[in-house]
């Protein structure tokens, strides 16, 4: 598996002088190819819009294999986060107290949120 550095490596290299081609020659030569399998990747302009990225099959699982660690990686931390934030609670609730102290947060935020709408009715 290439590394995510290197493919970061190769994105930027695809949008240096030679790292792109037109849609023009896209269509007229292969020679787009080789720049593909050298690099894994091939910005694709449209005058000077990009109009796509070209990725080899690799390029692409690599790519979708590090947004999911990061995904993996923000999950983590926000459980971490979350824990660190409350971690000095007393108030901890489980079983049917816990229920019905979120049935009434929800209770809370319903009547909330009802109170918005009607405010905003009463201003149509």
């Amino acid at each position: 598996m290439v590394s995510t550095l290197d493919h970061a490596e190769a994105l930027r290299q695809a949008n240096e002088p030679g790292g792109h081609i037109t849609l023009t020659d896209l269509n007229r030569s292969n020679a787009w190819r080789s720049q593909l399998a050298d690099n894994g990747i091939v910005e694709v302009m449209d005058r000077n819009d990009t109009a796509a990225y070209l990725l080899t099959p690799q390029a692409l699982y690599d790519l979708v294999d590090a947004v999911r660690e990061r995904d993996a990686e923000i999950e983590t931390m926000s459980v971490r986060a979350m824990f660190e934030a409350r971690k000095h609670r007393t108030d901890v609730k489980t079983g049917s107290e816990l229920r019905e102290a979120a049935q009434e947060s929800l209770a809370r935020r319903l009547t909330m949120l009802h109170e918005v709408l009607d405010d905003a009715e009463d201003g149509e």
